[in-house]
């Protein structure tokens, strides 16, 4: 009788134990229910006010106007005038630029950064990602700091023929954030030349040229493997080793004289100097 009494509480204390662990799991599961119903509550009132943001700003201006005799559907600002271009009715979004955010970037995060290279320049693609790689480096070797400056972002805006912005990053929707009616691209002429080889007795390079330039020029030379290098154009040579005044014949080349050592391809382009005072 004792033994079958001792059995029949071992059941119960199984039984028992089976039941607080099934408790002690449905309590868990509860509690990551409840979180998840938290989640989902803010992200519904995030939602929301994305919504009603929406809503505000569309409901402040008319985005367009049909023309009842001609038929056409002219674009609006945000103070209802005609935005006029050469063409009716086209928009399309400008080149993004996260030069200025690339702190934030990687606060959140972000591990690596696509630059858009299809239908560019060579030029173009040893500027963005020169200057980009030069102040991702800085950014982490100054704990976390935002490390770029102004000619880092004239460089950028230069080296190409269109406006580039955040994209909506600084809060900014209006009328500035994209091409509307057509646009005008401006050919951009400061890339000068590439480097083809370099004298390291004479420290004469060869180049050849990109775009016009002259005696007296200050430019630039940068690669991906050193600092920018700034010189002077005092003594440039032809091919014969003749002292000219000018550069102006597509890919001509000729020698110019800097005692820092280049490397082949690297690339020369014309410093721009603000005018001001």
């Amino acid at each position: 009788m004792s033994n079958k009494n001792e059995e029949i509480n071992n059941n119960k204390k199984i039984k028992y134990e089976k039941l607080e662990n099934e408790n002690i799991e449905l309590t868990n599961l509860i509690k990551q229910l409840e979180n998840q119903t938290n989640i989902l509550k803010r992200e519904n009132t995030l939602l929301k006010q994305m919504i009603h943001e929406k809503e505000q700003l569309l409901s402040k201006f008319q985005k367009y106007y049909l023309d009842a005799k001609t038929k056409l559907v002219y674009l609006l600002d945000e103070n209802k005038k005609l935005l006029k271009g050469e063409k009716p009715f086209t928009f399309c979004s400008k080149d993004l630029s996260m030069i200025e955010y690339i702190k934030d970037m990687i606060s959140i995060g972000i591990k690596s950064f696509k630059i858009e290279g299809r239908m560019r320049s060579s030029y173009y693609l040893a500027t963005v990602i020169s200057i980009y790689r030069r102040v991702i480096d800085n950014c982490m070797k100054q704990n976390g700091d935002n490390v770029y400056t102004i000619e880092d972002k004239k460089a950028l805006d230069n080296c190409a023929n269109r406006d580039s912005i955040c994209q909506f990053y600084n809060g900014v929707y209006d009328n500035t954030c994209s091409y509307y009616n057509g646009r005008v691209e401006h050919s951009n002429q400061d890339f000068l030349g590439v480097v083809l080889d370099y004298d390291n007795d004479t420290h004469l390079a060869t180049i050849e040229e990109r775009n016009y330039f002259k005696k007296g020029d200050i430019v630039e030379i940068f690669s991906p493997n050193k600092d920018i290098i700034t010189v002077k154009l005092d003594k440039i040579y032809d091919e014969d080793n003749n002292l000219i005044e000018v550069v102006n014949h597509p890919l001509q080349v000729v020698k110019i004289y800097i005692d820092k050592k280049l490397e082949k391809d690297d690339m020369m382009r014309i410093k721009r100097i603000d005018k001001k005072g």
